[in-house]
């Protein structure tokens, strides 16, 4: 299901992710002070939830890709890759808002390598394999339609913020979750949506991953 060497490779990268991920968001959660004059203050809860979630998912993408070197399993495959799409977004919002702290450079490195995780991860799985997957009917349809109630959902609600706020040239403080939700999320799960109901094979890896 996935080339072994492309798979190996993804998982080292994800590990030493992972491990960065995990002292980044406990620095952050240990020394909350970083985060009072980089951000704005209707971001700061936003920032220590995020380490709050980030900890855990650290510590589970690092074992599960310990694991994976030692035996892998295509499914562990996907949810390691479920969890870097996480630490793009994450980390991406950290380095779009301008959370320019001590740990700028870090939160750099983590976003880069959750980028390259998620280009090597999807491109390990062997076509011939991809075409096996299958999803039953009800499952593939219902993913699509939640996928697209997303979409219809928080592509208007983001264009009422950024087009009155671009118009008056304001920024506003939440316009990293603008940038990456509408430039990357939503057009992954519109992609996502249309291979699902189209029943393109490689839709039910991105499901998984999304």
């Amino acid at each position: 299901m996935v080339d072994p060497g492309k798979g190996r490779l993804t998982a080292i990268l994800m590990l030493i992710l992972s491990l960065l991920a995990l002292g980044a968001a406990s620095t952050g959660l240990l020394h909350p002070q970083i985060y009072w004059e980089a951000l704005a203050e209707s971001l700061l809860p936003g920032a220590f939830s995020q380490d709050v979630i980030s900890i855990p998912a650290a510590v589970i993408l690092a074992l599960m890709s310990s694991q994976f070197l030692k035996r892998q399993r295509y499914k562990s495959f996907i949810i390691m890759l479920g969890l870097s799409a996480y630490f793009f977004y994450a980390y991406g919002l950290f380095t779009i808002s301008g959370n320019f702290n001590q740990l700028y450079p870090l939160y750099l490195l983590i976003f880069a390598l959750a980028i390259y995780s998620l280009i090597l991860g999807l491109s390990s799985f062997k076509p011939a394999a991809v075409c096996q997957t299958q999803l039953p009917n009800w499952m593939r349809k219902t993913i699509a339609g939640f996928l697209i109630l997303i979409i219809a959902v928080f592509v208007p609600l983001w264009l009422s913020i950024l087009i009155p706020g671009a118009a008056r040239q304001v920024r506003p403080d939440t316009y990293a979750v603008l940038v990456l939700d509408l430039a990357v999320v939503m057009p992954a799960l519109g992609v996502t949506a249309y291979m699902l109901l189209r029943k393109i094979p490689f839709g039910n890896i991105l499901a998984g991953v999304a």
